[in-house]
C-alpha cells in the first residue's frame, strides 16, 4: 500500500519516473524527512491547484528524483527535485492539468487565481512557476514546474527550448 503524501498525490505518483525504470534506477525516499517535506509541499502546492481545477486532474511527470536518476536527466545537482536540502523546506514537481493548457495553468498561478486554503493567492508561497516547452522527436512537450521552499524567491520564468529561461514579468500569451 503507497503512502498518501497529501489529498491528490501518493508516494508512488510521486517517486514515479518512466526514465528511472527504462534505466533501472532506484528513485525512492531515503529518508522520513525528506517525505515530510514532499508532503509539505504537495499539501501547500499540489492541493490549491487540485482543488482549483478539480475535478480535472493534476498529471505529475516528475516529482522525486535521486542522485542518479537527477544526473541521468541532466538536472542541476541541487535541484529542489532531488529534496536534499532538508533545511531550506525546498520540494519540486512538474506536471499538467488535463484538459488544461499549460500556459493557462502557469498564467492562473502567476496571476493569483489560485488561492490557498487562507484565501491568499498560491502565488505569496510559490519558489518557482516555471512554464516549460521542449521540442522532440514526438513533438512539442509542455509543463508546468512547481518549486516550494518555506523562504520562496518567488521566481516565474518560461523557457521555450528547454535551456534558457526568462523571466515572466506578465501573463503568457
Amino acid at each position: 500500500m503507497t503512502r498518501k503524501l497529501s489529498k491528490y498525490i501518493t508516494e508512488a505518483m510521486f517517486i514515479y519516473s518512466q526514465t528511472a525504470i527504462a534505466k533501472h534506477l532506484k528513485n525512492e525516499f531515503v529518508s522520513i524527512p525528506q517525505f515530510q517535506t514532499a508532503a509539505t509541499f504537495c499539501q501547500k502546492v499540489i492541493d490549491p491547484v487540485g482543488d482549483y481545477y478539480a475535478p480535472k486532474k493534476y498529471n505529475m511527470s516528475s516529482g522525486l528524483r535521486g542522485k542518479d536518476l537527477n544526473k541521468s536527466v541532466g538536472g542541476d545537482p541541487k535541484s529542489d527535485h532531488c529534496i536534499s536540502n532538508i533545511a531550506i523546506g525546498g520540494a519540486a514537481a512538474d506536471g499538467n492539468i488535463t484538459g488544461v493548457d499549460p500556459k493557462k495553468f502557469f498564467n492562473d498561478i502567476f496571476s493569483g487565481r489560485i488561492k490557498q486554503p487562507n484565501g491568499k493567492p498560491l502565488r505569496d508561497i510559490i519558489d518557482q512557476c516555471i512554464y516549460e516547452e521542449r521540442h522532440t522527436f514526438r513533438g512539442v512537450e509542455r509543463w508546468v514546474h512547481l518549486g516550494y521552499r518555506t523562504i520562496p524567491r518567488k521566481q516565474f520564468m518560461y523557457s521555450l527550448d528547454g535551456s534558457t529561461y526568462h523571466n515572466a514579468t506578465k501573463e503568457l500569451v
